[in-house]
């Protein structure tokens, strides 16, 4: 397996949707990932089942949030 790295700083993750699926904003869908957010407002991402804003399927690995609004 490939380890990924996801990186999101300073950013506007807004009025996204999914209707019948996980994660309108963020939908982490890998077995090995380390993703850091910093600095990210999260506003207004709807959800048709799991996780308006951010759904992981359990299996990312390490997510560090820090200095950001949802």
């Amino acid at each position: 397996n490939s380890w990924y790295e996801l990186t999101i700083t300073d950013c506007a993750i807004s009025d996204n949707t999914t209707l019948g699926e996980d994660g309108a904003g963020i939908a982490l869908a890998t077995d090995s990932a380390t993703v850091t957010i910093s600095g990210t407002t999260f506003d207004g991402n709807v959800s048709g089942r799991d996780g308006g804003a951010i759904h992981d399927k359990g299996k990312a690995g390490i997510i560090t949030i820090t200095n950001s609004t949802f």
